[in-house]
């Protein structure tokens, strides 16, 4: 099987997990929406929604540009060391992770206990997983730019934490984390989502 076959093969497996999850999202979602009235539920949800679909959207069109540049294009000689089954089987866990991101978007918990915030449990999970890839692709000439992706995560998801720390201290309502979560996904993923929807990676 050619490289061409094999990331043709890659990208259906993935494009198939981030369309469950993002149809899972949904089916979360528009059944526990309250069309009827506003309600705060409401509010909750949709930021959710959100949230997750700045971070979904970010992370396909990276990981596409990401495995054209490394794997497909002629430029990639500037990784001569690489390691496509690592990749593929990362991104395959990162879309995953996604996917209980969607599963938890309609859990709203009364209390704000740090194990019952699922869905800001698999965001975090999300958001810092690039290390894990980092650290095995450590021996590979893709390890700046996975660094690069993982050093923006890490200030997003310790933002976030702040986030929740303040709701959690009962500073800031349900609403007003979820809002502000989702703002601070939003100019933290802003300016990566910019470059890759110019073809560039982090760093270039």
């Amino acid at each position: 099987m050619s490289v061409e076959d094999a990331h043709r093969d890659a990208t259906w497996v993935l494009t198939v997990v981030g369309g469950l999850a993002l149809t899972k999202a949904l089916e979360g979602v528009l059944p526990a929406l309250e069309f009827s009235q506003w309600t705060d539920q409401n509010l909750v949800l949709i930021c959710r929604l959100f949230t997750f679909l700045v971070i979904s959207i970010r992370f396909f069109i990276g990981a596409s540009i990401f495995f054209n540049r490394v794997h497909i294009e002629p430029s990639h000689a500037e990784f001569p060391k690489r390691n496509y089954i690592l990749d593929f089987a990362s991104s395959t866990v990162l879309f995953s992770l996604l996917y209980l991101m969607a599963l938890y978007i309609p859990e709203i918990p009364k209390d704000a206990a740090f194990l019952h915030q699922r869905f800001f449990i698999a965001l975090c999970a999300v958001l810092l997983f690039d290390w894990i890839w980092y650290a095995f692709s450590y021996a590979f000439d893709t390890r700046e730019k996975i660094f690069n992706w993982a050093f923006v995560n890490t200030i997003a998801a310790g933002f976030s934490l702040v986030l929740y720390a303040s709701f959690h201290a009962q500073m800031i309502a349900r609403d007003n984390f979820e809002i502000y979560l989702a703002i601070a996904i939003l100019v933290f993923s802003f300016p990566d989502s910019i470059r890759v929807s110019r073809g560039a990676l982090p760093g270039d």
